[in-house]
């Protein structure tokens, strides 16, 4: 499910992504390996955490570019942008294109 940010004046869509997707992530997950009782007692893992749970840390390329063909009235703004944009954060695709890898040495 989609969630909306409203902006907050000078709120950048790169930080906004971050956070939502990335720090809440490592947080709850944090949060599940150290305190395993108290998922347990909420009933499980919530949803947001299971579909993040697929990417790891390092592999949140593409994030921004999936929002933006969410909002594409984003660009309009610049890279800062005002206060009271409303911002959908959609479900992540799970699929991240492979990148060929060039090696320098063999």
């Amino acid at each position: 499910m989609a969630t909306v940010y409203s902006t907050k004046d000078g709120d950048m869509l790169d930080w906004i992504c971050w956070r939502h997707y990335g720090q809440h992530a490592r947080l709850s997950e944090a949060t599940r390996q150290i305190e395993p009782h108290l998922v347990a007692a909420n009933g499980g893992i919530d949803e947001e955490v299971e579909m993040l749970s697929q990417f790891s840390s390092t592999d949140l390329r593409g994030i921004v570019e999936q929002v933006l063909d969410a909002n594409p009235r984003l660009v309009d703004y610049g890279s800062r942008l005002p206060a009271g944009v409303d911002v959908t954060l959609p479900e992540l695709e799970a699929s991240v294109e492979q990148q060929d890898v060039v090696q320098l040495w063999d």
